[in-house]
């Protein structure tokens, strides 16, 4: 019982009542919701370009990082050693 007392006025408080239940929807209001149109239409064919184009370059900028670095060495030892390796990664 101590814990349904309010402490302030020394009575007992009154037990939780329901929480009021909404009605059924109608058929109206389920025709309509199901029936709605999304308010965006997506993202305009500018917004896929740009976000292709920089997916692109990501991907050649990756492919060339690799190929630089996988021919390096061979590219080095084949025009005289590493004393040149700056003409290499200038160019």
């Amino acid at each position: 019982m101590a814990k349904f007392m309010n402490a302030e006025l020394e009575r007992p408080l009154a037990p939780p009542s329901e929480p009021p239940t909404s009605p059924e929807p109608t058929v109206d209001l389920i025709i309509e919701l199901s029936t709605a149109q999304p308010k965006t239409k997506g993202h305009s064919p500018r917004f896929w370009a740009i976000i292709v184009s920089l997916s692109l370059l990501a991907f050649i900028s990756a492919l060339d990082t690799m190929i630089i670095t996988t021919t390096l060495p061979t590219i080095t030892q084949d025009i005289g050693g590493a004393s040149n390796m700056a003409k290499i990664i200038s160019k």
